[in-house]
């Protein structure tokens, strides 16, 4: 997935119109749009400014409270990552939910180019939140399978306690002194030993 991103970062997807520079004549449209489409496939229009893209985006920006609109996709990056989160949970989301939508607008292209089947923006959503879900469950474990995306999304909200632990060592006493371990036997002003 990391590698897509990287490619459509970069625009080196092998889109419609990279095959047209080529000199093959390729039949203007773009398979994520209406299949009456005239549009000749770009990455840009493929990834973030065609209506598809644009739907997919917006599906997943809101709960985080990005806005989606014209902008790059170098952008639409820094605009995910940059972003201050609530929690670690939502922070990671938000680092690696680009490259699944990436993924996934790409899986729907090729499916619909290759395959037959028309884009359909509930099934995109259930992918990239299968997608979503695991990745965030073998991050962070404990999370329940079957999470929903309305599910995630409380996530989003919540802030978490971050719980940290601090090794102590007991440290030898120098030469000619001595050291009382007592363990806790002093409380609140009260001490005593047994």
């Amino acid at each position: 997935m990391a590698f897509v991103t990287w490619r459509v970062l970069y625009n080196k997807m092998p889109t419609d119109e990279k095959i047209a520079k080529l000199g093959y004549t390729i039949q203007p449209r773009c398979y994520c749009c209406t299949p009456t489409s005239t549009t000749l496939e770009t990455s840009a229009h493929l990834f973030w400014e065609g209506t598809y893209a644009q739907d997919i985006w917006k599906i997943f920006a809101a709960p985080f409270g990005l806005q989606v609109g014209n902008q790059q996709y170098s952008h639409i990056l820094l605009q995910w990552w940059n972003h201050r989160y609530m929690n670690l949970v939502t922070s990671f989301m938000a680092r690696v939910l680009p490259a699944i939508i990436t993924w996934e607008l790409w899986r729907s292209r090729c499916a619909s180019k290759y395959g037959g089947e028309a884009p359909q923006s509930r099934r995109s959503e259930k992918l990239i939140t299968a997608n979503l879900v695991e990745v965030v469950r073998q991050k962070f474990g404990k999370l329940q399978q079957q999470l929903s995306w309305d599910q995630l999304q409380k996530l989003i909200d919540q802030p978490m306690v971050h719980r940290t632990s601090k090794l102590v060592r007991w440290v030898k006493p120098p030469p000619m002194s001595y050291k009382l371990n007592s363990d806790g036997s002093c409380q609140e002003g009260n001490s005593g030993a047994g």
